[in-house]
């Protein structure tokens, strides 16, 4: 059980990062 909690998040996780850096990006889009 701790297994699939350990493997739920790190999957959440994967699936925020390009939204993050796509924000990152338009940022710096912004500010150039």
């Amino acid at each position: 059980m701790s297994s699939q909690e350990n493997t739920r998040p790190t999957e959440e996780h994967l699936q925020v990062i390009p939204f993050e850096l796509e924000i990152i990006k338009q940022d710096f889009e912004k500010r150039s």
